[in-house]
């Protein structure tokens, strides 16, 4: 299992303070020793829950003061990952996480309305029919359509 860089700390903080059972760790404590907000410590305790290294549950009423951790996954004398082929892949799945990322804000872009004030969507979507120029300030909804060639549209919505 491949885990983040501030993932894979707070899970090894967790394993060593677990060694022995179950413990009470306080939150805010959590994120101060480890350099995190609060909220990225709740995020990512429940990942680590929810990816089965660790069993949590949450402290009913504030009566135990934290939430009750223990370990779910066996430990093994088994060796470790090697650091530069964990870096690479670290590497690969952020470069592709980049390279969607990227895809999304240019679909997006592709999208979104020109410079120039017409729909880029809604001019791709009518292909052939006649273009005009952005519609002035003072026109109504039913030009602008009619100026793309629904005014048939526009007519039947009219009240009999």
């Amino acid at each position: 299992m491949l885990l983040g860089p501030t993932q894979d700390r707070v899970a090894r903080h967790l394993a060593e303070r677990t060694r022995y059972g179950r413990v009470v760790v306080h939150m805010p404590t959590l994120a101060t020793t480890l350099g995190l907000e609060r909220s990225e410590a709740y995020r990512i305790t429940a990942r680590l829950r929810v990816l089965g290294l660790f069993g949590i549950e949450d402290d009913q009423g504030g009566t135990v003061g934290g939430r009750r951790v223990w370990r779910t996954a066996i430990a093994h004398d088994g060796p470790r990952l090697d650091p530069a082929r964990h870096r690479e892949t670290w590497r690969r799945i952020l470069g592709w996480a980049r390279h969607r990322s990227e895809r999304v804000a240019a679909r997006l872009a592709a999208l979104r309305p020109t410079t120039s004030g017409e729909a880029g969507l809604v001019r791709r979507s009518l292909g052939s029919l006649p273009a005009s120029g952005p519609p002035g300030a003072g026109s109504e909804f039913g030009d602008a359509m009619r100026r793309h060639g629904l005014g048939s549209l526009i007519d039947s919505w009219r009240p009999r």
